[in-house]
């Protein structure tokens, strides 16, 4: 129990009795000053020390914690209180007479009727979807007798009020040319939770500690992670190379520079989904993330190939890049938009290859044993940057320098595709491990730099933390 400022200035002056009971320890001028002021202290502090030693135990007495001292709490474990969600869905933006192209915009506001709902629930559209005259038995549906199109929509508000049931949104909140009606046939299900309580928060963490235990801590994550991979970085919301916004709650990213690739077909119907745009040259998102970018690219339309209409796009910028929600994107070349604008109606059969390591990390761990609700975790692919290196050396008298030169090229091309996550690779290390053969006389240096640097620059290349510097094309390395 904490002392009051009475009980304080009474100690006080039992104390200074013990030493000299000459003393005069009545409350006056002068002894008031020194006994009165330390008591105030004294109390201040002895009431803080008590606080904080009842909050040391987090699961019985979290009520007393400040918001910070909560949060702090629960970061040590990686894990943070759950903020409200959007609710998300789809909308079926519909029309009786279907006249012109309807191109319906990312960001139209959408809601339900006060009337008839009992509240006003604003949604926005997401993407932008188009429909077209060329194609209007596609959108016709024979039990309505309207043309619609879905498409994808969220809540402006977070937390369960956007959690609407089917048919609640009627309202067009503001004209659309060619459209008169729109609905939600389903309900929004996904997504909408409110702000997490701190009692609810406190039984997620106690399931934490009791399924997860290693998991609970960053580096019990590594360990595990390395049961499958070389190499891994794992980083949560307050770390370096933590890419997502800092409102999702308890996030966790996992970076791999292992690729398994595995060749899959996506099917697609030219100007006929609603992923497709061309006038932006967006072609195809594809189905399978992420996609190898370097591996053999196929679309066959109406029985030809043209993937040299195409190509593939990485995400590098989104919160999800590298992970089973990123978004590769097939998209055609502005020289070929024409062409592919000519086979509206065909079939396309796209084979590509993407990083099944990825999903399989991705299912492992967040199945039931080792995934604690509110815990995001994420696997990704570190980016891959590609250096450039062109030396010429100098060989020891009876050596010969074309030999040496294919043995020094070899040992380059291993040691930067050895490099870890954010390993910089230096000019030095690279001296040193090719000046170890024997007969090499001199290493001098013509380019030692990234690829997108300008030609000539020599200097050591440093990766950001979430960059893997490679040299998988052979021509990015000459060795004379």
């Amino acid at each position: 129990m904490a002392r009051s400022r009475a009980e304080w200035a009474t100690f006080i002056q039992a104390l200074i009795l013990a030493v000299d009971t000459n003393f005069d320890v009545d409350f006056g001028d002068i002894n008031g000053v020194f006994v009165q002021p330390e008591s105030i202290i004294l109390s201040g502090l002895d009431s803080e020390i008590t606080r904080l030693s009842s909050i040391i135990d987090i699961m019985n007495n979290y009520t007393s914690m400040t918001d910070d001292e909560f949060q702090a709490a629960l970061g040590n474990y990686m894990l943070v209180l759950l903020q409200g969600t959007l609710a998300t869905g789809q909308v079926y933006f519909q029309t009786s007479n279907l006249s012109a192209d309807v191109t319906i915009p990312a960001g139209f506001p959408v809601a339900t009727d006060q009337n008839s709902y009992g509240r006003n629930v604003v949604f926005y559209t997401t993407k932008q979807v188009k429909m077209l005259v060329a194609n209007a038995s596609l959108y016709f549906n024979a039990t309505t007798n309207l043309y619609e199109i879905a498409c994808d929509a969220q809540c402006t508000i977070a937390g369960s009020a956007g959690r609407v049931p089917g048919g609640a949104i009627t309202v067009l909140m503001r004209a659309l040319p060619g459209i008169t009606s729109v609905t939600n046939k389903t309900a929004f299900t996904s997504g909408g939770m409110d702000v997490e309580s701190k009692a609810r928060a406190i039984r997620r963490l106690k399931g934490f500690l009791k399924s997860s235990g290693s998991l609970a801590l960053k580096y019990g994550l590594v360990n595990s992670l390395l049961l499958y991979l070389q190499d891994v970085i794992v980083a949560g919301a307050r770390d370096k190379g933590f890419q997502r916004t800092s409102h999702e709650s308890g996030a966790v990213d996992a970076y791999a520079v292992e690729v398994t690739d595995q060749q899959v077909t996506d099917y697609f119907r030219v100007g006929y989904h609603n992923l497709e745009d061309c006038a932006s040259n967006e072609v195809w998102i594809f189905q399978n993330q992420p996609v190898d970018e370097l591996a053999p690219l196929s679309v066959v339309i109406n029985g030809a190939d043209h993937f040299d209409w195409f190509e593939i796009q990485k995400d590098v910028d989104s919160a999800y890049a590298g992970s089973v929600r990123a978004k590769d994107i097939l998209k055609v070349l502005p020289t070929h938009v024409i062409d592919l604008n000519n086979q509206i109606g065909q079939y396309a059969v796209v084979t590509y290859n993407y990083n099944s390591m990825i999903g399989r990390l991705q299912q492992i761990f967040t199945a039931d044993d080792k995934s604690v609700f509110g815990r995001d975790f994420l696997m990704r692919e570190a980016i891959r940057v590609d250096a450039y290196i062109n030396a010429t050396i100098t060989a020891l008298p009876g050596y010969d320098p074309t030999t040496l030169a294919g043995v020094v090229y070899s040992a380059i091309y291993a040691y930067v595709n050895s490099l870890s996550i954010a390993d910089p690779l230096e000019i030095a290390d690279v001296t040193f491990v090719v000046m170890s053969f024997a007969g090499m006389d001199n290493i001098t240096y013509q380019d030692f730099r990234l690829v997108t640097e300008t030609p000539g620059t020599v200097h050591d290349v440093f990766p950001a933390s979430r960059q893997c510097l490679r040299v998988l094309n052979y021509n990015l390395i000459v060795v004379t």
